[in-house]
């Protein structure tokens, strides 16, 4: 029987839990999905910063993070489709399977914080909700019911658009 080519496969799980296994990989794939394209070295001389302590430094871990990169890491990202890893131009960009991966490591949260969107977004929409209710000046002239719906609405979007999806929207 064969396949219906139209149909796309997803990742299973045990592929990504094994992709996201790696320090190393899930900054390729924050970088990703924060840059869109990037060139290999700017991306070993980020990780090799990261990497760095008071024993090393990024120019001592550089070749190491830099062949590493190009011979495990690129290669196994850019054949799962996480990544496009462009192997003459030394250039890696977002894969068509790139979503499957992020949203495990990025899900709603805000770039640079720990702070959930949703979360966030249910905090101000329970605030705004008391408000209205208790006849706050300012939030008075607002229906409870139909600022009920939209937080509700805000609460699901923020959940199902993930920042590497919005970023291939914008």
């Amino acid at each position: 029987m064969s396949q219906n080519p139209s149909i796309e496969r997803t990742l299973e799980e045990a592929t990504i839990f094994h992709i996201l296994g790696n320090d190393r990989r899930r900054e390729v794939i924050l970088q990703a999905t924060q840059n869109g394209t990037v060139s290999v070295s700017e991306l070993a001389q980020h990780i090799a910063e990261k990497e760095a302590s008071g024993e090393t430094t990024a120019d001592e871990l550089y070749k190491s993070v830099y062949v590493s990169l190009q011979q495990t890491h690129l290669p196994k990202l850019s054949e799962k489709e996480v990544v496009d890893y462009d192997s003459e131009t030394k250039t890696i960009r977002p894969g068509a399977r790139l979503d499957e991966v992020e949203v495990y490591i990025n899900r709603g949260r805000l770039r640079g914080s720990g702070f959930s969107v949703p979360f966030a977004v249910s905090v101000v929409g329970l605030v705004v909700t008391v408000g209205v209710v208790l006849g706050l000046p300012g939030l008075a002239q607002f229906d409870v019911g139909l600022w009920g719906i939209l937080v509700l609405l805000l609460v699901v979007v923020s959940l199902a658009v993930t920042p590497a999806r919005l970023q291939r929207l914008l």
